[in-house]
């Protein structure tokens, strides 16, 4: 026997007494990315809150009006309204900023 055939055989042993130890500090079943899926959910949330954002403030004008044409005198109405409206664009444009931010820093 040589000793490029020794070196060889002993380089052989040398890996396949390593490969066992590295198998074994990895754990079984699928690789999840993390977060990826934290991501897509933030993502979705974004969109989510999006959407809550315009349907909200399409329905509480529909819906509020006619209680603001009740309670209110005519000549604040217009006033009311708009308040009515910032308001709710004001809490979504708040959870679409909380999120927006925290999709940002991943």
């Amino acid at each position: 026997m040589s000793d490029v055939e020794g070196a060889d055989e002993a380089d052989h042993e040398t890996t396949a007494e390593a490969s066992p130890e590295e198998t074994t500090d990895s754990q079984p079943g699928p690789d999840i990315d993390v977060d990826a899926v934290v991501g897509y959910l933030m993502w979705g949330a974004l969109i989510g809150l999006g959407i809550l954002a315009a349907v909200a403030t399409a329905g509480l004008y529909g819906s509020l009006s006619a209680i603001i044409d009740v309670w209110v005198a005519n000549r604040y109405q217009p006033f009311a309204r708009s308040a009515l409206n910032f308001a709710v664009l004001c809490v979504a444009a708040a959870g679409i900023v909380v999120i927006a931010r925290r999709l940002r820093r991943s």
